[in-house]
């Protein structure tokens, strides 16, 4: 929501990984919300033109730093800076969209994130058979390095007992 009252947002089917590069689904998609809408929705779909459905990059100088779905290089669909202060909304061939926004910079005044699936985890690769394995466990070099170093291991103390031996 902008500070301005228009209430936008996107759908973002794929993770967003960080790179400075267009990336994304076609199941992506923007909307708006509100008195100006028809039945109060609107739903701007991808629409083949091109493939920048989303953007997601930060700590760079060179690049913008922030997320941004459809449009194209500062001259986004729709776009919330890194800092998620300010954004920006533009008619982009991506959506097919207007301008979802009062006026094409605003600053923020909400973001709301939901994860309407669930994320693949690093550790729903393993064999459920295995045993999960602690950090202690993985990186024992890791370990007697930060022993020798004098650091106190505190969760040794409270590891659970082995249930092999």
């Amino acid at each position: 929501q902008s500070r301005h009252g228009s209430l936008f947002g996107a759908y973002i089917d794929t993770e967003l990984s960080r790179k400075p590069s267009w990336h994304g689904s076609s199941d992506n998609m923007l909307f708006a919300i509100g008195p100006n809408e028809p039945a109060q929705l609107a739903v701007f779909r991808a629409t083949g033109f091109n493939d920048h459905f989303q953007y997601f990059n930060y700590a760079t100088k060179t690049l913008p730093n922030g997320i941004g779905v459809g449009g194209q290089m500062g001259h986004f669909g729709l776009w919330i800076d890194s800092n998620f202060a300010c954004g920006g909304s533009n008619t982009a061939a991506t959506y097919e969209s207007r301008q979802l926004s009062h006026s094409s910079e605003f600053d923020v005044d909400i973001v709301e994130a939901w994860l309407v699936r669930p994320a693949k985890r690093d550790d729903d690769d393993g064999d459920a058979s295995q045993p999960k394995k602690s950090a202690m466990d993985a990186n024992p070099e890791a370990v007697a390095m930060l022993e020798m170093a004098g650091r106190t291991m505190h969760s040794k103390m409270v590891r659970e007992p082995d249930m092999d031996t």
